[in-house]
Protein backbone atom coordinates (compact mmCIF):
# COMPACT_ATOMS: atom_id res chain seq x y z
CA UNK A 1 0.00 0.00 0.00
CA UNK A 2 0.71 3.67 -0.54
CA UNK A 3 1.26 6.09 1.51
CA UNK A 4 1.22 9.30 -0.49
CA UNK A 5 -2.37 10.29 -1.11
CA UNK A 6 -1.22 12.23 -4.56
CA UNK A 7 0.43 8.79 -6.17
CA UNK A 8 -2.79 7.21 -5.05
CA UNK A 9 -4.97 9.04 -7.07
CA UNK A 10 -2.11 9.33 -9.99
CA UNK A 11 -2.11 5.83 -10.54
CA UNK A 12 -4.92 4.96 -12.54
CA UNK A 13 -4.53 7.80 -14.59
CA UNK A 14 -1.32 6.99 -15.73
CA UNK A 15 -2.73 3.11 -16.35
CA UNK A 16 -4.94 4.77 -18.50
CA UNK A 17 -2.37 6.93 -20.16
CA UNK A 18 -0.34 3.83 -21.22
CA UNK A 19 -3.08 1.93 -22.28
CA UNK A 20 -4.62 4.36 -24.59
CA UNK A 21 -0.92 5.20 -26.25
CA UNK A 22 -0.44 1.53 -26.67
CA UNK A 23 -3.85 0.79 -28.26
CA UNK A 24 -3.03 3.83 -30.47
CA UNK A 25 0.52 2.43 -31.55
CA UNK A 26 -1.36 -0.58 -32.33
CA UNK A 27 -3.97 0.81 -34.46
CA UNK A 28 -1.93 3.74 -36.05
CA UNK A 29 1.21 2.05 -36.94
CA UNK A 30 3.26 4.72 -35.68
CA UNK A 31 5.94 2.87 -33.41
CA UNK A 32 9.21 4.87 -33.87
CA UNK A 33 8.19 8.09 -31.95
CA UNK A 34 9.25 10.49 -29.07
CA UNK A 35 6.36 10.24 -26.69
CA UNK A 36 6.95 6.37 -26.73
CA UNK A 37 10.16 6.81 -24.43
CA UNK A 38 8.17 9.47 -22.33
CA UNK A 39 5.68 6.77 -21.34
CA UNK A 40 7.97 4.51 -20.80
CA UNK A 41 9.73 6.98 -18.54
CA UNK A 42 6.45 7.98 -16.46
CA UNK A 43 6.07 4.47 -15.71
CA UNK A 44 9.43 4.02 -14.44
CA UNK A 45 9.39 7.65 -12.28
CA UNK A 46 6.07 5.94 -10.86
CA UNK A 47 7.26 3.21 -9.99
CA UNK A 48 10.53 4.31 -7.90
CA UNK A 49 8.14 7.02 -6.43
CA UNK A 50 5.83 4.25 -5.46
CA UNK A 51 8.14 1.70 -3.87
CA UNK A 52 9.78 4.66 -1.63
CA UNK A 53 6.57 5.75 -0.44
CA UNK A 54 5.17 2.12 0.37
CA UNK A 55 4.66 0.63 3.64
CA UNK A 56 6.20 -2.81 2.45
CA UNK A 57 8.83 -3.17 0.09
CA UNK A 58 7.70 -5.25 -3.39
CA UNK A 59 9.73 -8.57 -3.48
CA UNK A 60 12.04 -8.86 -5.70
CA UNK A 61 11.22 -10.05 -9.23
CA UNK A 62 12.26 -13.03 -10.39
CA UNK A 63 12.25 -15.00 -13.95
CA UNK A 64 11.77 -18.31 -13.32
CA UNK A 65 10.50 -21.40 -15.71
CA UNK A 66 6.78 -20.38 -14.17
CA UNK A 67 7.08 -16.76 -15.68
CA UNK A 68 8.53 -18.25 -18.83
CA UNK A 69 5.60 -19.74 -19.30
CA UNK A 70 3.20 -16.95 -18.99
CA UNK A 71 5.03 -14.58 -20.93
CA UNK A 72 4.81 -17.21 -23.81
CA UNK A 73 1.52 -17.84 -23.15
CA UNK A 74 0.38 -14.19 -23.18
CA UNK A 75 2.28 -13.50 -26.17
CA UNK A 76 0.79 -16.37 -28.30
CA UNK A 77 -2.59 -14.77 -27.14
CA UNK A 78 -1.53 -11.96 -28.38
CA UNK A 79 -0.34 -13.06 -31.72
CA UNK A 80 -3.88 -15.31 -32.02
CA UNK A 81 -5.80 -12.36 -30.92
CA UNK A 82 -3.78 -9.54 -33.90
CA UNK A 83 -4.21 -12.98 -36.53
CA UNK A 84 -8.30 -13.19 -35.50
CA UNK A 85 -8.69 -9.39 -35.67
CA UNK A 86 -6.75 -9.10 -39.17
CA UNK A 87 -8.55 -12.25 -40.38
CA UNK A 88 -11.81 -11.15 -39.56
CA UNK A 89 -12.27 -7.71 -38.80
CA UNK A 90 -10.03 -6.04 -41.14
Amino acid sequence: MIIDPELNAVQPFLLACVTAYCLGMMSLSISYMIPTYLMLALVVAYTRLAQKNALVTPAPLRFDPPLLVRIVAAGIFILFSIYVFVRFLA
